[in-house]
């Protein structure tokens, strides 16, 4: 900007030089035209301002604000309140009375660690026997530790190892595990987004999110009564096309790992479809879809998505549809099958 000050500075001295000329001269109708340099002077003052800027792009832009206001730093819950999508990959050894006393400082009262055998499997892309032992391990550590110092106060989640999907047996031995982990300890079940996205079989290809031989599970879950908090897909712009248009244009240009191109994935309508199927298959299990199930969008809309005693409480009477009468009017559901079950179980 200096810079800038300095070239106005200038023109500023030449203008006067010939405005200072043309005061002291006898102006005539040609040498009148002398004025002319002068009108060709005003278009440069205003390029050089428009050039002061630096070029710039949009991953190094980062304004400081220069709004000034009170702060009102909340640092506590008014409300007890529990967590249910929290992830803690280091329980097993971890020192929970300094977790404890974060919680309480929070006025949380209970955590749920949704990560109770997964870290090893999931960041291992599911690496088989091995590494499924090792989670089985992680878990009655977890649980463990727990037991003996955070009882009642951190819950832990169970997870699936999808390794050997294949194998004809694979749906019953998972299912005896789940049955096993749940003895031990474990209060759900967590769904990682792999299923749906990343998960495949032996020949390349991507396991849905309903796939058949997943349909055991969910009931299993049902009839022991534990929650299934599942996490399917990405937010909608992850599966756009990036362009001018996506406003997550910035974090896919920085993150570009994210993105969620239909080279290589399905539509985000798919999966979110077949998240949707299993939800209206077993209606006898309760699920959790993880982050709003990618519909935030569709919060300050009134419906029914509360529990009746939670409405009660707070004397809230939505006028709209509940959250499957909702997902079918806004055309979540493309095949007859779908309507219809939905319709069956109205």
């Amino acid at each position: 900007m200096p810079y800038c000050f300095c070239v106005f500075d200038q023109i500023a001295t030449i203008t006067h030089k010939y405005f200072h000329y043309f005061h002291h001269s006898q102006l005539t109708t040609h040498n009148s035209l002398k004025l002319h340099p002068i009108v060709f002077l005003f278009p440069f003052i205003i390029s050089s301002a428009t050039g002061c800027g630096q070029n710039m792009d949009m991953e190094t832009y980062n304004p400081k604000s220069t709004l000034i206001v009170k702060e009102h730093l909340i640092k506590k819950a008014k409300y007890p309140f529990i967590d249910v999508h929290n992830h803690q990959w280091d329980m097993p050894d971890q020192d929970l009375k300094s977790l404890l006393s974060e919680m309480s400082s929070l006025n949380m009262m209970v955590m749920v660690n949704l990560s109770g055998r997964s870290f090893d499997i999931f960041h291992d892309y599911y690496g088989g026997e091995v590494m499924n032992n090792a989670g089985i391990e992680k878990l009655g550590r977890s649980l463990l530790n727990v037991k003996n110092n955070a009882k009642g106060r951190i819950l832990v989640f169970t997870n699936i190892d999808f390794s050997g999907i294949d194998n004809p047996s694979w749906t019953k031995e998972a299912v005896i595990q789940l049955e096993k982990d749940v003895k031990q300890g474990a209060a759900g079940l967590k769904i990682y987004k792999d299923l749906g996205l990343e998960v495949k079989d032996k020949n390349g290809k991507r396991i849905a999110v309903d796939d058949p031989r997943l349909d055991p599970i969910w009931e299993k879950c049902g009839e022991l009564k534990i929650p299934v908090l599942i996490h399917s897909g990405e937010p909608i712009s992850f599966f756009d096309k990036m362009d001018n248009t996506n406003e997550r244009w910035l974090e896919l240009k920085l993150h570009p790992d994210r993105a969620r191109p239909t080279s290589g994935y399905p539509s985000w309508k798919q999966v979110m479809d077949e998240q949707h199927h299993i939800f209206t298959k077993h209606r006898n299990t309760t699920f959790i879809a993880a982050h709003f199930g990618w519909m935030a969008m569709f919060a300050t809309l009134d419906l029914q998505a509360s529990s009746a005693k939670t409405r009660q409480k707070l004397g809230w009477n939505p006028a709209g549809p509940g959250l499957i009468a909702d997902l079918e009017q806004m055309r979540y559901f493309e095949t007859d099958a779908d309507v219809a079950s939905v319709e069956r179980h109205a």
